[in-house]
């Protein structure tokens, strides 16, 4: 696989407290033409940073003293930009869901193969900046349609979906706080209760689409755990890298 170019800044951290782990990516990455600096835990990830400002970060998830989800949130609690890379083999769906909280990131199953690496870092790297102004909701939804239906409007879809709740494209107006029910429209059909919490009117500048978002209120646990099996299903198919083997 050709090596890589992240423009000017071609640094990467790699933060993985298993010593061989950690220099045979830290060798590999080298050999294609980056430059890295690799180091044990969270806390010397953390200190790292306080010198060098990388292109890109990759970071084990089990570790000692601060572990991977940890670190991640320390990181964004001052830089939204760097895309991250998770390297786990033990993470579950429920923790991965979590951290689509975090933009710009995604997650790289152990084991995996070298070139599985080189596509990750290609594919966060094109992840978009969002900028400051954006709710951080949007960060850890999945864009998916569902068709569903709502009160008064058969016809409406969802745009994005997480746990929590979702967006749904519709022309009708809902006060905020409007409590709905939702039937997603599936060969297995889910229903949930939910609490309009936004809307963009029919009439909202060019380019946007009109709907609300909704907040759930109510789901059964069947419920929750259907949403949470099309989220996954969908996050694998946008994360190239994930359970890729040896």
């Amino acid at each position: 696989m050709p090596e890589r170019d992240l423009g000017m800044n071609n640094s990467i951290l790699v933060v993985e407290n298993d010593a061989l782990l950690r220099e045979t990516i830290s060798s590999y990455l080298t050999r294609k033409g980056y430059f890295t600096v690799a180091v044990a835990d969270g806390c010397e990830g953390l200190e790292a940073l306080k010198g060098l400002y990388p292109a890109i970060i990759v970071t084990d998830y089990s570790m000692p003293r601060m572990n991977g989800e940890t670190f991640i949130e320390r990181v964004r609690e001052t830089d939204s930009a760097t895309p991250i890379i998770l390297l786990t083999g033990e993470l579950s769906d429920d923790g991965i869901l979590d951290l689509l909280r975090f933009s710009r990131f995604t997650a790289l199953h152990k084991p995996f193969r070298p070139e599985s690496l080189l596509t990750a870092i290609e594919y966060v790297n094109n992840f978009p900046i969002l900028p400051s102004t954006v709710h951080p909701r949007k960060a850890n939804r999945v864009v998916i349609e569902i068709p569903v239906h709502i009160e008064t409007d058969d016809q409406a879809r969802t745009k994005n979906l997480s746990s929590n709740g979702c967006f749904i494209i519709t022309h009708n107006r809902f006060a905020l706080g409007t409590q709905l029910e939702i039937i997603f429209d599936l060969p297995k059909i889910i229903r949930a209760s939910g609490e309009v919490v936004w809307q963009r009117a029919v009439d909202c500048p060019r380019g946007l689409i009109p709907g609300i978002g909704v907040r759930f209120t109510n789901l059964s646990e069947e419920a929750m755990a259907d949403i949470k099996q099309i989220l996954m299903t969908e996050f694998r198919k946008k994360q190239p890298t994930w359970f890729s083997e040896f």
